[in-house]
């Protein structure tokens, strides 16, 4: 520090008069670096405390931490972006996927539709000459006078078996019902004894081939009723 140098034309000096304390920044005019002052008017005297103090030593610690806070949003704004990359990507992997999963939804709906169709334009054709052909064992069934006992057995089974292929035919029906959720089962009584005579009927021609003898326990069947859905149940 410098004592009984003049510093009044200091730019410095020039601001003591306005303010009776504060601080600024001026270039000193004892040895031309630029300083940060400090000043005080003392109170009841002509004197004016004033303290000065390098600029770049005052503003050391405060440039070291804005460096610091300048690395600091460098790192942190690189891993916002690397979130947003990764974010991206994400949503991206996402709509793709989602996309993927409705075109095959799409194209199960549509095969199932298409096996759908398939099934009931089917089954209508199946009727309708199995219909002539039950209609034709019918006739002959009630003209059974002019047959032997042999042709009324043929002229039976031939009605049975048509009827349960009807039946067939209409389980075809039923399958696209149940794939549509909806499904209908007739609750009533079925004589077992005769749903058992029907059944074996329609099992003779095969077990002839095979040289299997069907035998049924009329007996135990005998007036057995049971509450179901009598083409499910055979």
């Amino acid at each position: 520090m410098s004592v009984g140098q003049d510093v009044s034309g200091g730019a410095a000096f020039k601001e003591y008069g306005k303010a009776p304390s504060g601080t600024l920044t001026a270039t000193s005019a004892t040895d031309g670096l630029r300083r940060i002052f400090a000043f005080h008017h003392v109170q009841g005297y002509p004197l004016t405390v004033s303290v000065g103090v390098p600029e770049d030593v005052a503003l050391a610690k405060v440039n070291e931490r804005a460096g610091y806070y300048v690395v600091g949003g460098v790192v942190v704004s690189i891993a916002l972006l690397f979130a947003a990359i990764g974010l991206a990507l994400s949503a991206s992997r996402l709509a793709r996927r989602t996309y993927e999963l409705s075109e095959a939804r799409d194209s199960a709906e549509s095969a199932s539709q298409s096996k759908t169709d398939f099934l009931s334009n089917m089954s209508h054709e199946l009727r309708t000459p199995m219909n002539a052909v039950c209609g034709f064992s019918e006739f002959l069934d009630m003209d059974s006078h002019s047959l032997n006992a042999e042709q009324k057995l043929a002229v039976r089974e031939i009605r049975l078996a048509g009827r349960h292929l009807l039946d067939l035919i209409n389980d075809l029906l039923d399958l696209s019902t149940v794939e549509a959720g909806k499904i209908t089962v007739i609750s009533q009584k079925v004589d077992l004894g005769a749903l058992a005579i029907e059944c074996r009927l329609l099992l003779l021609p095969m077990a002839r081939d095979q040289g299997i003898r069907i035998v049924l326990d009329d007996v135990s069947l005998l007036d057995t009723w049971v509450i179901a859905d009598q083409r499910r149940l055979k």
